[in-house]
């Protein structure tokens, strides 16, 4: 996402006891296809303690913003639809979990930090879809 400086490598992200992991590393986004007739899901970190990470910025991206998902020598493209900041009690599984294999999800940690939990108290949802098949990543 040019628009929001984001741009990072994707790696598959696995599902433990019904939650789906972020990747180990601040600076990687991961990846959760999900069967073929439901979005895909891309999770990341918003900060570390040495300080922001992949998705710092995903809080203010905006309706419209184009997300370029690139594979190989092909690339993918979305439009954001949607920005919800939800309370992580009340996270909008079906919302984010069904829906079109033509659309994307980004979910990263938002609004306050619990210092006495060690987290954020809310998520951050980013929905889009598809606007192009595929083209070229030349």
């Amino acid at each position: 996402m040019p628009a929001i400086g984001i741009d990072a490598t994707i790696v598959r992200s696995t599902v433990r006891e019904g939650v789906l992991n972020v990747p180990t590393s601040t600076e990687t986004v991961g990846w959760w296809p999900g069967p073929r007739d439901r979005p895909t899901v891309l999770v990341g970190h918003v900060d570390s303690h040495s300080g922001p990470a992949v998705f710092f910025r995903l809080p203010d991206v905006i309706v419209g913003t184009d997300i370029e998902v690139t594979r190989g020598t092909s690339s993918t493209t979305f439009v954001v639809t949607g920005v919800q900041r939800v309370a992580k009690a009340q996270f909008p599984s079906t919302a984010v979990y069904s829906g079109s294999p033509r659309s994307l999800r980004l979910v990263t940690c938002g609004g306050v930090f619990d210092h006495r939990t060690g987290h954020y108290e809310d998520n951050i949802v980013v929905y889009a879809d598809m606007v192009e098949r595929r083209h070229d990543a030349t």
